[in-house]
């Protein structure tokens, strides 16, 4: 590889990122727009098959519902793109660039924190047209829930070490 090959790599990094934030946007307005895809993409993962009753209104409150790790995705994905874009400057090392990781860290943690009673004010949403005596609380933890707390604190951990690595070489550079 050439001396410019992790500048073109930080790069293209911020294109998928910014490809992943525009399709997180348009999935979740289309996943909510159609029952069928509510159907296959929640209610499947949140509900015994066949119990979810799908109304206008529990694709509006579902939507809203799912707008908070939504934001919390966009807001992690924006952080990893100016991540990319301190690497891009030659800048990978500086404190702003451990603050960034931190702030990535921090994201990734509250999605892992937000799964477990995001699924049962959904399961909730999904079931409050049903009749009395059949609506449901689904209550879970999945692996992808522990995976994501446990790669958030690490990222976390990094973070702190990166900072304080940081600090220190921006300690000495002023001392020269």
């Amino acid at each position: 590889m050439h001396e410019t090959a992790p500048l073109y790599l930080a790069g293209r990094m911020q294109w998928v990122i910014r490809a992943a934030m525009l399709a997180l946007v348009v999935g979740t307005f289309a996943l909510w727009a159609s029952p069928a895809a509510i159907e296959l993409g929640v209610a499947r993962r949140v509900l015994p098959s066949g119990t979810s009753w799908i109304t206008q209104q529990a694709q509006g409150l579902g939507l809203l519902v799912s707008l908070v790790p939504l934001t919390v995705a966009l807001l992690t994905l924006w952080q990893a793109d100016r991540l990319f874009e301190l690497y891009k400057i030659g800048r990978g090392l500086a404190v702003e660039a451990a603050w960034r990781l931190r702030r990535i860290g921090q994201g990734v943690l509250l999605l892992g924190v937000l799964g477990p009673p995001g699924v049962a004010v959904l399961s909730l949403i999904l079931t409050m047209a049903a009749p009395v005596g059949q609506r449901t609380v689904a209550i879970g933890f999945s692996a992808q829930d522990l995976a994501l707390v446990v790669l958030g604190a690490l990222l976390l951990a990094t973070a702190s070490v990166a900072e304080d690595a940081a600090s220190l070489a921006e300690d000495h550079a002023a001392i020269v």
